[in-house]
């Protein structure tokens, strides 16, 4: 958007073009997404096993936070290139710069969280440094 600024002629295709292919882009995606969920969630409650429909949901579970950790900041961030020309260029780049590090940083520790291997040993180091002798 930057460099399309700068040019001389009227952009307003390009404008209106970036806003709304994003977000007809992403509103299909998460409707598909709701909609496999859907089924996935159907064909789950069909199994007789309990064990079976708690790994599944689990799994769905940590599916579900990372999409609700990466869509909004994708609309929060589009959302304030596009109309925030008031702020600060600093805050936008800080901005985009959350939209690609923060899902990325935090997916791994959401699906960690759900191996119970991975936990207990990260409990069992932290625990161990916390402690008074534990060097």
């Amino acid at each position: 958007m930057a460099v399309a600024k700068m040019s001389c002629g009227d952009i307003t295709v390009n404008r209106m073009y970036g806003l709304v292919i994003p977000f007809v882009v992403n509103v299909l995606d998460l409707t598909l997404i709701a909609l496999s969920y859907g089924l996935i969630i159907r064909a789950v409650l069909r199994i007789p096993s309990k064990k079976a429909h708690q790994k599944a949901l689990n799994t769905c579970t940590a599916h579900i936070c990372v999409m609700l950790m990466s869509y909004p900041s994708f609309f929060f961030s589009t959302l304030t290139h596009r109309f925030g020309q008031s702020i600060a260029p600093h805050v936008h780049i800080i901005l985009a710069n959350l939209y690609f590090l923060l899902p990325t940083m935090l997916n791994p520790i959401i699906y960690g969280v759900k191996n119970k291997e991975l936990l207990e040993k990260v409990g069992k180091y932290t625990c161990r440094i916390c402690s008074p002798g534990g060097h």
